[in-house]
């Protein structure tokens, strides 16, 4: 995981009141400066579920050529590639959990790199039901590892709550960060 990964993955963890999810509240910008132009916040939207970019930072936009804010991702995803971006999404939403994924782009960007590398961070505004996630995407110009990621890994070391009783996510207890499984397909 990329350093500045770890920085939001710890950050993230640091502002969770105890033993429920952080909620857009407790995320400060003004925390994380120098990241913020990998930074996205996604809108969760229910019944139907789908997802708006709330706010794209500046590298995002950058790489894709356009104004993100306030688009769907379907604006930028079609067919397969949307059903499972959507699948990881709806995934993290449910589980409550972070997502994490390296490996080589699903979509066009309108700039070359040969992998990208994204997390997803659960929020929730009352500490249990997601209504947000932040998200972080580091581009890179090297290329895609042999092997790398192409399905999401989930975190097994964030308890997600169901009906306000821990839930330790894929796992049983908790794990330390580098503990992260495969999303079943």
């Amino acid at each position: 995981m990329q350093p500045d990964m770890q920085l939001l993955y710890e950050y993230w963890r640091s502002i969770s009141p105890d033993r429920r999810l952080p909620g857009r509240q407790h995320f400060d910008p003004a925390d994380v400066l120098r990241l913020l132009p990998n930074l996205l916040l996604i809108d969760v939207h229910r019944e139907p579920m789908s997802f708006m970019i709330r706010l794209a930072g500046s590298k995002i936009e950058e790489f894709a050529g356009e104004n993100l804010t306030g688009k769907r991702f379907a604006h930028r995803l079609k067919g397969v590639h949307l059903r499972r971006a959507e699948k990881n999404l709806r995934t993290v939403v449910n589980l409550k959990q972070p997502s994490w994924r390296r490996g080589k782009p699903l979509i066009r960007w309108e700039k070359n790199f040969a992998e990208l590398e994204r997390l997803f961070l659960p929020l929730a505004r009352d500490g249990e039901i997601v209504d947000m996630i932040l998200a972080i995407t580091i581009h890179s110009s090297r290329p895609a590892k042999e092997g790398s990621n192409t399905e999401s890994q989930f975190f097994q070391d964030f308890p997600a709550f169901v009906g306000g009783e821990p839930k330790f996510g894929l796992g049983q207890s908790p794990m330390p960060l580098a503990g992260l499984t495969s999303a079943a397909a």
